[in-house]
């Protein structure tokens, strides 16, 4: 912490001896900026898509004796389309 303006910051981001009090590390650019410092989103690398993706749903009820959920309707479909319905079984 420092102890002219009061504020936290990582030593492992930013040295001791190089910390100023008029400066703040911004979110986005992740830079030690000036407070009134406007920062637009940076662009990221969209990473191309993977077919190990499943998509579900679940309805679920609440079972009084329990107190938990259970599940008793499950779809999931997967990067290809194909849907998978489960029904719960007794």
């Amino acid at each position: 912490m420092c102890k002219t303006c009061r504020r936290f910051y990582k030593t492992k981001d930013l040295p001791m001896n190089e910390h100023k009090c008029d400066k703040v590390k911004c979110g986005n650019c992740k830079d030690y900026v000036d407070v009134d410092h406007e920062c637009y989103m940076l662009l990221k690398d969209i990473k191309h898509h993977s077919e190990k993706y499943v998509y579900f749903d679940f309805e679920t009820k609440l079972d009084p004796k329990t107190n938990k959920y259970v599940v008793n309707y499950c779809i999931a479909h997967n990067f290809d389309g194909k849907e998978n319905v489960f029904h719960k079984c007794r």
